[in-house]
């Protein structure tokens, strides 16, 4: 190949070198020819003897043209064996493909490639197809975009995520670096979207990724991994407080109002940490661990971050075990009730009975009611569990009655999860025909956030409840925010003082509280059930200020449809041995209003 490419290039000079030769005896010619015409005295051996003249002179030029090339040819040697060189690794290395032209975006595609040589073997040339393909090469680099980033943000997606933290992991596992992972999810996004639209809540999220974007800045790596829920990566930290600081920076900059279609929205964020290598050496068990945090955080009031601590993974996993038995415990018939009797302040009598719902599991014993209960209100499980609970209290009621014992009330909670069911009333009238009990003595208890929650939907089911004839109650009152208004429109029949009054009924403020509840539900015309009286110091308060009922250890604990027997016969007459007697009595009550006035 070479000595071909050497042939060509002393053949082209030739020619350069003849036709300089001749362009220079061209000139001499006719300056010749000029010359002599202008002389009268020329003869033909002067015409003779200027052309041979000419003539040396081009060969001259000749001469030294072929001199030049020869003196600079072994200057080019070197480049021309480079220039060999790089045509020949051309040659071998080129195939199928696609190949940049520019930094403007401009790409072609080489297909059909086949290659030809001389006898030496060595490769000359090559021969194919080439077509511009550049729009095409735009199109996959926006379909490749498209499939790693958020349409809606902008920002990268769960799949880049995911591969930029492999990627982060492993370069800090071989630097030997820390690295920290926040989960980010906000705060009751769900009423903006439900209040102002999907539409509205979109636009909030894009001026949210600008603003974290802004705040986040070069340090990290931020995704939307769906929904209101943002990731962040953040590399080569030296210790916590890096990631704390950053945490801090994040909480600080959403403070400020969002502007989106003319309105300002306050948004906060509940921010979840792990830490690499401490929290977890892969990508699985940081991004468990950081969402670990975050629910923590969320359950610890929201608006603020929280470190992942070793606790929250054994909270985790005893919450997903709870929830795996609480599927099982229904239909293995690990659930009971319990009774705790209600007595009139007044008389002693006992007027009714609250049904109490327990869980004994055969392995972990007797779980309190406060682990399982918000369980099965988050998973939906209350459900059922709430109408195995009606539908065994109202029997019991029935095989009390059958028994021989007066008719009693009995009351059973609605959750707020069973208020959300369409076919509520439909269920609790069939659990009545079926059991055959009698409306005026079941008492539905439903708490403040049940009420406020949406008021307008439960006020209508409530009626509905009592045009069936039924009694219902509010449970807890006073530790939630109950509007005046709607408990004058409510048909409520009765309000049940939360303990936590109670307990402290001996301390000024509380004492005010509970005489402000019972003043006022009497003017509404309502009844007053006190909860968790456990000493006669609280039940002498509460007689003297005109509490109509009463439930607590100091009469009974919950107890067992059978252990209950000895108290329903104790419907409609006096108990007045678990009462004090009238003289401390006067001296309790007057301790009390010393300590309320005081």
């Amino acid at each position: 190949m070479r000595s071909w490419l050497q042939q060509q290039r002393l053949q082209r000079q030739k020619h350069a070198s003849l036709k300089l030769a001749v362009f220079f005896a061209a000139m001499g010619l006719v300056f010749m020819v000029l010359v002599l015409f202008f002389r009268r005295d020329a003869t033909l051996h002067i015409w003779i003897i200027g052309g041979v003249l000419v003539v040396i002179f081009a060969m001259i030029v000749f001469a030294l043209g072929m001199r030049y090339i020869r003196h600079i040819h072994h200057l080019e040697e070197e480049h021309w064996a480079w220039e060999e060189k790089k045509i020949r690794s051309i040659l071998e290395s080129i195939q199928d493909g696609y190949y940049e032209l520019d930094d403007r975006g401009r790409f072609i595609a080489v297909g059909s490639i086949v290659k030809f040589s001389e006898s030496t073997n060595m490769s000359m040339g090559v021969r194919g197809m080439i077509r511009d393909v550049s729009e095409r090469k735009r199109s996959e680099a926006m379909i490749n975009h498209m499939a790693y980033h958020d349409v809606l943000t902008n920002l990268p997606n769960r799949r880049f995520f995911e591969d930029e933290l492999t990627r982060a992991l492993s370069l800090a596992q071989r630097k030997g670096e820390m690295m920290a992972l926040l989960f980010l999810d906000l705060d009751r996004f769900k009423y903006i979207n439900d209040s102002l639209g999907h539409q509205f809540g979109d636009r909030l999220l894009q001026e949210l990724s600008d603003r974290l974007k802004e705040s986040i800045g070069s340090a990290g790596t931020l995704a939307r991994m769906g929904g209101d829920e943002f990731t962040m990566i953040f590399p080569a930290i030296s210790n916590e407080s890096d990631v704390i600081a950053m945490a801090d920076r994040i909480i600080h900059s959403l403070q400020k109002p969002l502007h989106v279609e003319c309105r300002e929205c306050m948004v906060t964020t509940s921010i979840g940490i792990s830490i690499f290598p401490r929290d977890g050496e892969d990508a699985q068990t940081l991004m468990k661990h950081a969402d670990a945090a975050m629910y923590s955080a969320k359950e610890k009031g929201r608006n603020r971050y929280i470190v992942y601590s070793f606790t929250m993974s054994n909270h985790a996993s005893e919450c997903l075990a709870m929830e795996q038995e609480l599927h099982k415990a229904l239909e293995r018939g690990e659930f009971h009730l319990q009774y705790q009797p209600q007595i009139d302040c007044q008389t002693g009598k006992t007027v009714g009975v609250e049904a109490l719902l327990r869980w004994q599991h055969p392995v972990w014993g007797l779980i309190s009611p406060a682990e399982f209960i918000p369980l099965a209100e988050e998973t939906g499980l209350i459900v059922p569990i709430g109408e195995w609970a009606l539908r065994t209290a109202c029997n019991q009621a029935k095989l009390w009655e059958q028994a021989g014992y007066d008719p009693l009330r009995v009351a059973v909670n609605l959750s707020a999860r069973q208020f959300q069911q369409e076919n509520l009333v439909q269920m609790i009238q069939q659990v009545l025909q079926e059991t055959d009990m009698q409306p005026e003595l079941l008492e539905l208890e439903i708490t403040e956030s049940v009420v406020m929650k949406n008021p307008d939907a439960v006020i209508g089911v409530l009626h509905e409840l009592k045009r069936l004839g039924m009694k219902l109650s509010i449970d807890d009152f006073g530790t939630g925010y109950s509007s005046l208004s709607y408990l004058r429109d409510f048909p409520i029949d009765r309000l049940k003082i939360d303990r936590s009054f109670v307990s402290a009924i001996t301390e000024k403020d509380d004492a005010v509280i509970a005489q402000s509840i019972i003043a006022m539900a009497h003017n509404l015309h309502l009844s007053v059930l006190a909860e968790g009286v456990e000493n006669e110091l609280q039940f002498a308060f509460l007689r003297e200020q005109k509490c109509d009922e009463m439930q607590g250890y100091l009469y009974s604990k919950p107890l067992s449809a059978e252990e209950i027997k000895p108290w329903l016969q104790k419907i409609g007459q006096g108990n007045s041995e678990r009462g004090p007697c009238v003289a401390r009595k006067r001296e309790i009550i007057d301790e009390i209003s010393c300590a309320a006035e005081s």
